[in-house]
């Protein structure tokens, strides 16, 4: 990776102040290198596409594409400085307005700086903004609580536009708080979603049953049972979709309850599926959306069928297969009072 520029800003949306951080032979060079890596790094984001590439981030960017592609030596510090400062001021702005608006509701925009970087990688030109936000710690030198970057655990807003050449292939956004802000992606950037949370919850869903379905099902029943239903409660439980954090949480955490049953080798055919079903690493689940998805209809008899509507936080703890001393099968199932009384038969 070679960053071939980059600029932090440090922004005071309240009172319309930018300032630009010094970088040279410093620590500013290298947190901006270490977030702009973390930020490429991060496979959980959701694509977007620009309203229009005259819009005024957009139109800044891909100046500074064009100009560095068709003459390099044209991108001198004045350019950068004046377009890069066009932009913070531009987030400013829409970090105001949204204060403006949720400030009567209690809540208020976190302050930051904004980091940009032109990125050469693998042949491609990439474009990192990442809002960082500022974090309360005590200075052990001065005994005193003062304001700054984070070093861990950073807060992170970001977009990546990638190149080639001089068009945009793709643009991807996340946060790491969960849902993207709106002042970020339709504020500063100008973009609107290319998959909406809808079509991602319904798709990443459907896409991530049928691996599933088709590599557990019929040798792993049980499993297969588990973890649908450890699935359908990660949709629930959770309001972002994260797709790193749905692997881990649901699939490399399992203990597998056939012994021959390789878990790495499910998570392995899960990694790529974003890309080849076409759903976000990243989006706010609509839990409606799948509602009839989540039902599972298991046929007992020719004349009762178990349902399963939706996700039971302790599956094993209130449903499970036994063997009779007759040699017959049966569903030991835990059940309320008058439930167990609609079936209480004397012998």
């Amino acid at each position: 990776m070679e960053i071939i520029f980059s600029r932090l800003h440090h922004i005071d949306f309240m009172n319309k102040k930018i300032t630009l951080a010094e970088e040279k032979e410093n620590d500013v060079s290298t947190y901006i290198k270490s977030i702009t890596e973390d930020t490429i790094g991060n496979k959980n984001s959701k694509h977007f596409k620009a309203i229009d590439e005259t819009t005024q981030t957009i139109s800044i960017i891909n100046n500074f594409i064009k100009t560095y592609t068709n003459n390099p030596g044209d991108l001198v510090d004045e350019v950068i400085n004046s377009g890069t400062e066009k932009i913070a001021n531009r987030l400013a702005l829409k970090e105001k307005e949204k204060e403006e608006q949720i400030a009567r509701m209690d809540k208020h925009i976190k302050k930051g700086s904004l980091i940009q970087a032109l990125v050469g990688i693998d042949g491609s030109l990439m474009y990192v903004l990442a809002k960082v936000e500022d974090r309360k710690f005590l200075d052990t030198y001065r005994a005193k609580i003062t304001t700054g970057l984070p070093l861990e655990q950073v807060i992170l807003k970001t977009c990546i536009i990638t190149y080639n050449e001089n068009e945009i292939v793709e643009i991807e956004i996340s946060d790491s708080t969960g849902s993207i802000a709106d002042y970020w992606s339709n504020g500063l950037l100008e973009v609107k979603e290319v998959y909406g949370n809808e079509a991602n919850t319904i798709v990443s869903f459907k896409e991530i049953d049928k691996i599933l379905v088709k590599n557990l099902k019929r040798e792993y029943k049980s499993d297969y049972t588990l973890l649908r239903n450890s699935l359908i409660g990660y949709y629930n439980q959770n309001e972002s979709f994260k797709y790193s954090d749905m692997i881990n949480n649901v699939f490399k955490n399992y203990q597998s309850n056939n012994s021959d049953l390789n878990i790495n080798e499910i998570c392995a055919k899960l990694e790529s599926l974003p890309e080849k079903k076409q759903f976000d690493r990243q989006f706010t689940i609509i839990p409606k959306a799948i509602r009839a998805k989540k039902k599972r209809i298991i046929p007992i008899d020719p004349n009762i069928d178990l349902v399963l509507k939706d996700s039971t936080e302790n599956l094993k703890g209130t449903i499970s297969g036994i063997q009779g001393e007759d040699g017959e099968y049966y569903l030991n199932i835990k059940v309320n009072k008058e439930t167990y009384r609609d079936f209480s038969f004397r012998d």
